[in-house]
């Protein structure tokens, strides 16, 4: 279930606040729960189940705290209309933390874990041969009986594939010995909710047909490395979309430890409520002219979050913290829609380059070093966003041909240079237009030391910025 979500308006934000947030630790979720002043204790009765021959008292049920993200949690408290939640489910993996207790059930299935403490857990249970039960979320005092913990057969899953449908709460190991794993065009691959997908090599699932992804934030469907493969902390290629011939939508998607996690080449795919972590290229990359959207979901860690070249798609109501690149590279002739999101604590928070004109409103963008960074050939439309703690500069035009329209934003706790123009001689020369922005509490006689543009540079003409009328308290309505 996902939480209602409402939109936030007005100047809602203190430097406080944003130090609190960017100081936050990322995860945690290890050892043992925070409890209350009583000394109440509970218990936790519950059946696991074979699907198949094997002996049940074998079976590993694990008891684990739920995994917290301190961050995430103070962000979506901050700006409920982004992302999801509950996120618990979705960050969850039993083989990034230790479980609070383990046992055996007897040879009806039954088990118990007794003497907790209040708090927020999760259960699974494994054996070999077997994928893991799909994880249930419970929380103390309340619900001390989880729903039945059903254990299937790994299905291994080799060549092309036609139509087929992956039944909920399975797993299913994608076996690649020399290529891809292909759904061919004109099929259609539908995965249920709870499904695992465990990629043994370094290789992607390629669609060529049409994808459906039917999870949700309770019971996420996961897309990741085998568990060895896992340990060895080697990745796998990711999702390939490529000129999709059937509708393509993905909802409550997990993928971890891929090198990038969805590529979209072609056709029009949704994608929703989806966890992306620690992607080592990019998270999700839309090109050669796909369309569709990426909304409410989460891309931590890794190298870029969102990316579009030659298309345009829309990113809305999204978390992308923690990149150690961009947080979004726009590129290629793209004219992406960015809109209600919060980037924080990125290298450049979005990043352009040759004949992009992203249009940019309404998005929180804080910390790192860049907030908007055109390389060149830019015409975005940059409005309504919220710029903070920038280390360098709040905007850089670093090269030619950059004329993008910054209206109504506002800029907090910045550096010396809020806006600075670069250029190359004779192309980059007209005036640039960023009028009614509030400049860090800059009053009209201070305001030109904020910027840096052609009045302080005399070797050659470069564009000057137009930044009159200016707001002397902060623009409402701005961010998500």
């Amino acid at each position: 279930m996902t939480a209602s979500r409402g939109r936030k308006t007005g100047f809602r934000v203190t430097i406080a606040g944003w130090q609190l947030l960017i100081l936050a630790a990322l995860f945690t979720g290890c050892g043992k729960s925070g409890t209350d002043s009583s000394t109440d204790t509970y218990s936790i009765k519950g059946i696991v189940v074979l699907s198949a021959a094997g002996v049940i008292t074998d079976v590993q049920v694990q008891l684990f705290n739920a995994p917290q993200d301190a961050l995430l949690s103070s962000t979506l408290s901050e700006y409920p209309s982004i992302g999801f939640t509950p996120y618990a489910l979705m960050l969850f993996d039993p083989l990034d933390q230790a479980p609070l207790q383990t046992v055996n059930p007897d040879s009806e299935g039954r088990f118990t874990f007794a003497d907790l403490n209040s708090g927020n857990y999760v259960i699974t249970s494994n054996v070999a041969g077997y994928g893991r039960s799909v994880p249930i979320s419970l929380s103390l005092p309340g619900s001390s009986t989880p729903d039945t913990l059903r254990l299937y057969p790994i299905e291994d899953v080799i060549g092309n594939l036609s139509t087929t449908t992956f039944s909920a709460g399975r797993t299913y190991r994608v076996v690649v010995e020399i290529s891809d794993l292909v759904l061919l065009p004109n099929n259609i691959l539908t995965i249920e909710s709870g499904v695992t997908v465990q990629v043994d090599g370094g290789y992607s699932i390629s669609i060529y047909g049409g994808i459906v992804v039917d999870g949700s934030p309770l019971e996420p469907v996961r897309f990741g490395p085998t568990d060895d493969r896992h340990a060895l902390g080697t990745s796998w290629s990711g999702i390939r979309i490529e000129n999709p011939t059937s509708p393509c939508n993905l909802t409550g998607l997990v993928v971890s430890n891929a090198s990038t996690a969805i590529k979209v080449t072609g056709g029009n795919v949704e994608i929703s409520e989806c966890f992306v972590d620690s992607s080592a290229v990019y998270g999700i990359f839309f090109s050669g002219g796909a369309q569709g959207s990426v909304k409410h979901s989460i891309l931590r860690g890794g190298s870029v979050g969102l990316a579009a070249g030659t298309s345009g798609p829309e990113f809305a109501y999204n978390f992308v913290p923690n990149m150690a690149l961009k947080g979004m590279e726009i590129k290629d002739s793209s004219n992406a829609n960015i809109s209600n999101n919060v980037i924080l604590n990125c290298e450049y928070g979005i990043w352009t380059d040759y004949h992009a004109w992203p249009q940019i409103h309404n998005n929180l963008i804080s910390g790192g070093n860049y907030g908007f960074y055109a390389q060149e050939w830019n015409n975005s439309q940059i409005q309504y966003n919220t710029f903070s703690s920038q280390n360098t500069y709040g905007i850089l035009l670093n090269s030619r041909f950059c004329y993008p329209i910054v209206q109504f934003n506002n800029f907090f706790d910045m550096p010396q240079f809020i806006f600075r123009v670069n250029g190359s001689l004779n192309q980059q020369i007209n005036t640039i237009q960023a009028d009614n922005n509030y400049w860090d509490g800059s009053e009209a006689t201070s305001i030109p030391n904020r910027i840096w543009d052609g009045n302080d540079f005399t070797n050659y003409p470069i564009s000057t910025v137009m930044y009159l009328p200016y707001r002397e308290t902060p623009v409402t309505g701005t961010g998500p």
